[in-house]
């Protein structure tokens, strides 16, 4: 099993899939990879600059301010990240909650936690 907190999500597009494919290429068959990377509707997310490769950075509110630079996400994005056939998502969650002490406008904070197994 490897499991992701976020980590990759500070990685560009093209560092994001160099990353899974090393985890794939480390994995056993049936291997089981969790990938919590944070959503494109996450509040933070609009108060960046977008860069290359996808990244945001300089993220002035929400619940990311500060963190450096961040990669969001959707769910088409997470197929492109892990395709079949050599991936099977066996979970796919959209999260979210409320920070009640930002500003109305920032308080989403949204994330994505994905279950899949190595499958070839």
């Amino acid at each position: 099993m490897v499991i992701d907190r976020a980590a990759i999500t500070c990685a560009g597009k093209e560092a994001q899939k160099q990353a899974i494919d090393e985890i794939y290429r480390v994995l056993k068959v049936g291997g089981v990879f969790l990938h919590t990377p944070y959503a494109d509707s996450h509040a933070s997310m609009k108060t960046g600059s977008l860069h290359e490769s996808g990244l945001v950075k300089n993220i002035t509110g929400g619940t990311l301010t500060g963190v450096g630079q961040i990669r969001f996400v959707n769910q088409t994005d997470i197929g492109q990240l892990l395709p079949k056939p050599r991936w099977e998502i066996i979970s796919l969650e959209y999260q979210t909650s409320e920070d009640l002490l930002q500003d109305k406008e920032l308080r989403l904070h949204s994330s994505w936690k994905v279950i899949s197994k190595k499958m070839q």
